[in-house]
């Protein structure tokens, strides 16, 4: 890959990554409201979530391309609806339910939230036939790809989520707003979703 293929990759790859997703917003809430050390089996669901989808994109790219257009539909319809689940979550909290939301968002709801991440798949699908797949990788070059991506999403999320503990103090006196605030951008990506590809 050539230096201007690697800037390419990596420019996608952060750009996609930085922006506001479920990922992103669930983390900065999780760790805004719980910290960073009480959410760790969200941040396990999510990023174990994220990391089959990357895996599984990657691995069966050629054949995800041929099917995606089908199983796109759904998949778009079955994400929104759980994103704005989670804005509803988000929404309906308060700071002296913490441990309700701990229970209703847990390691199992965050992996499927990203299993079912209509974002993660599109940047994934989009990743592997622009940079990868034309150098004609094996297995051992779509893992370190895949670790990669990885790395760079979770590193995104991790600043979303310390933006969160910086930001506790205000969010736990202005609360409300900062739920409506983060719910509106969850219903946002949830119907972002349901817009045209």
């Amino acid at each position: 890959m050539s230096y201007l293929t690697w800037m390419s990759f990596l420019s996608y790859n952060i750009i996609t990554s930085i922006t506001p997703g479920p990922m992103n917003i669930i983390a900065m809430n999780i760790a805004g409201n719980q910290g960073i050390r009480k959410g760790r089996s969200v941040f396990a669901g999510l990023i174990s979530g994220l990391t089959v989808v990357i895996l599984l994109s990657g691995i069966f790219s050629s054949t995800l391309l041929s099917i995606l257009p089908n199983l796109i539909q759904y998949m778009r319809f079955i994400g929104s609806a759980y994103i704005m689940w989670i804005a509803w979550v988000i929404l309906r909290s308060r700071p002296e339910s913490v441990d309700s939301q701990s229970l209703e968002l847990n390691f199992n709801r965050a992996f499927l939230l990203q299993f079912i991440n209509v974002k993660a798949y599109i940047w994934a699908i989009t990743v592997y036939p622009l940079y990868v797949l034309p150098t004609k990788p094996s297995i051992p070059i779509i893992v370190a790809f895949a670790g990669l991506m990885l790395f760079i999403a979770v590193l995104c999320a991790m600043i979303w989520a310390f933006f969160g503990v910086i930001l506790s103090s205000f969010l736990q006196k202005y609360w409300r707003a900062a739920n409506v605030i983060m719910a509106v951008m969850l219903f946002y990506s949830a119907i972002n979703l349901l817009s045209p590809l």
